[in-house]
């Protein structure tokens, strides 16, 4: 089966109107927009990128923590919390998050691009805590 391909303005236009799955053509699967358009998945993170203290559960009350931490949209506090059981996976959220706060004060990224992203980093977050 040849792979699909999606339009970039498409894309962009579903995630600003929220509608973040888009199905494909060809297999009639739901896709993920945010994966086409960022390229990083965190279903299926590579082997390298999971830690095993985090997996195997050896933390149970960190989970309701980053919750309560994003209920308190203290995104920051969760990362970190995150960061402590899983660096690998939580480093790249980190680097999304902290570049959408530095382009925001420079005045690059519009405050709804910013709250956007953020909201992105938030739902990374709560899918690697459920995981």
């Amino acid at each position: 089966m040849e792979p699909e391909f999606f339009e970039q303005k498409r894309l962009l236009q579903r995630k600003r109107d929220g509608k973040l799955k888009v199905e494909c053509p060809g297999s009639y699967e739901d896709v993920e927009v945010l994966e086409l358009l960022d390229g990083v998945s965190l279903k299926y993170l590579p082997g390298w990128a999971k830690d095993s203290e985090w997996m195997n559960g050896s933390r149970p009350g960190i989970i309701p923590q980053i919750r309560e931490l994003i209920k308190a949209s203290e995104t920051r506090k969760a990362l970190e919390l995150l960061q402590e059981v899983n660096p690998s996976a939580a480093v790249i959220l980190l680097a999304k998050f902290t570049d959408a706060e530095k382009e925001h004060h420079l005045g690059k990224l519009n405050f709804q691009a910013y709250t956007l992203t953020v909201q992105e980093v938030r739902a990374g977050i709560l899918a690697l805590a459920e995981d």
